[in-house]
């Protein structure tokens, strides 16, 4: 039986103050063609469905348009909130959805759901779990010990009809060993972690909530559609491809965006230089530069219109000698440790912005 994992869809969100709705409804496409290519028996949407809990009209008939499509396809649907959703919200109208195939994980109320999908003879146990942290979880379930995320997992799963045979779940969770991108909230110490081992019992694991492609024993995140975070510009993006028979067979299929993300280093200058010559000045751009220049931000979007942000790092100054500090002019010491860390000349018209910055500041 064949399966197609998706996840972290994220609709309605928005790349700094760019709209990004243009870029999900081109993915989205990209997605119905590969159903119609590869005939999946059903498709596993892992979560983050929407970006936030009050999705905006548009971004909710963006949903509607896919799952309709979805629906007119010969598979069925099995989709779960992740902990950007309101479960409430992306359930609406959900026994009604049910009976066109699209199966959507019902709010929280203390055990996974099972369905089971059965096609040319052979059967597979489908579980919906959808985001759980153990207060939540406690509250079904308040006579079992529960402290960590994994025990609220493991109590979870202990709770629901897991049937012995094929079977895979969903789940909005952070395995450990699982690499995390910025476009994520990352908890401190990764008190929101588990182990893979919790979800040994079944044949597959099909995570949402890591936005980078990867596979942690029979678990896998399939990571977002699209790139929304400078960390992610280097990756590449795709859906997974799942196969079970007597093995299960994990292959992945690439997604082309509409507009990339790309991380541009330099002085605005040679950005620009390298902008006159570039096919793809659409793309959303994070400029990296090596100097501080004045109406940078205004210049670089002439070329590149979709300049996301413009940073210049910050110049660690522990390993220039610039000599008794105490007893040198501010302005002074700035052009030193500026032309240490640039290997360039502030200009007049810096220096004067810079001068005129020091004096504001006393």
């Amino acid at each position: 039986m064949r399966f197609l994992h998706v996840s972290d869809l994220h609709i309605g969100k928005r790349l700094h103050e760019f709209s990004l709705e243009e870029d999900q409804r081109h993915i989205l496409d990209q997605m119905l063609n590969i159903v119609d290519e590869t005939h999946p028996d059903a498709v596993l949407i892992a979560g983050d469905v929407y970006d936030n809990s009050a999705p905006g009209n548009e971004s909710m008939m963006m949903l509607d348009s896919f799952l309709t499509s979805l629906s007119q396809r010969d598979c069925q649907v099995f989709m779960i909130p992740g902990n950007h959703d309101s479960s409430q919200k992306l359930g609406y109208g959900g026994e009604m959805f049910a009976s066109h195939g699209i199966h959507v994980c019902k709010p929280f109320h203390g055990i996974a759901e099972r369905h089971t999908l059965t096609r040319d003879g052979e059967t597979v146990e489908v579980y919906m779990l959808p985001f759980v942290n153990p207060r939540m979880v406690r509250r079904f379930l308040p006579d079992k010990e529960i402290d960590s995320y994994g025990e609220a997992v493991t109590a979870v799963l202990e709770n629901s009809d897991v049937v012995p045979g094929r079977k895979v779940i969903l789940a909005h969770q952070f395995v450990i060993g699982a690499e995390r991108s910025d476009s994520e909230t990352a908890i401190v110490g990764n008190v929101d972690s588990m182990l893979v081992s919790v979800f040994q019992d079944f044949d597959y694991v099909a995570l949402g909530h890591i936005h980078n492609p990867q596979t942690i024993g029979n678990a896998r995140y399939c990571g977002s559609p699209l790139k929304y975070s400078k960390s992610e510009a280097d990756r590449e993006k795709s859906v997974t491809l799942i196969d079970i028979g007597e093995e299960v067979s994990v292959s992945t299929i690439p997604l082309v965006p509409l507009r990339d993300v790309r991380v541009l280093t330099g002085t605005v200058e040679s950005i620009i230089q390298h902008g006159k010559n570039d096919p793809r000045k659409d793309d959303f751009i994070y400029a990296v530069l090596s100097e501080e220049p004045v109406d940078g931000m205004a210049r670089l979007r002439e070329v590149y219109p979709n300049t996301v942000s413009m940073e210049v790092p910050f110049i660690e100054t522990s390993d220039i000698d610039v000599g008794p500090v105490d007893r040198m002019d501010p302005m002074e010491l700035f052009v030193k440790v500026f032309e240490e860390k640039t290997g360039t000349e502030l200009t007049e018209s810096q220096m004067n912005t810079v001068q005129r910055l020091m004096e504001a500041d006393q």
